[in-house]
């Protein structure tokens, strides 16, 4: 079996807004980037759960168009 180095995202924090909450894409894949050269061959997050699941998969991004009624996006 390969050897599976990973890098970890954590579940992040509550925001109230959209704008909070977004993460600037070229960042982000800085990031995955950086984690890559540093060795790493596979993501995974951090639930924060300590007396349930440790961890969580993540979903691979899907990008929503606005739609006009659509208030909250």
């Amino acid at each position: 079996m390969d050897e599976r180095i990973y890098a970890t995202l954590s579940a992040g924090s509550v925001e109230y807004g959209k704008d909070e909450a977004a993460v600037d894409i070229e960042e982000f894949i800085a990031a995955l980037q950086d984690a890559q050269r540093a060795g790493a061959t596979h993501v995974l997050g951090l639930s924060g759960n300590y007396r349930g699941a440790s961890y969580v998969r993540l979903g691979m991004p899907e990008v929503e168009e606005k739609d006009e009624d659509d208030s909250d996006f």
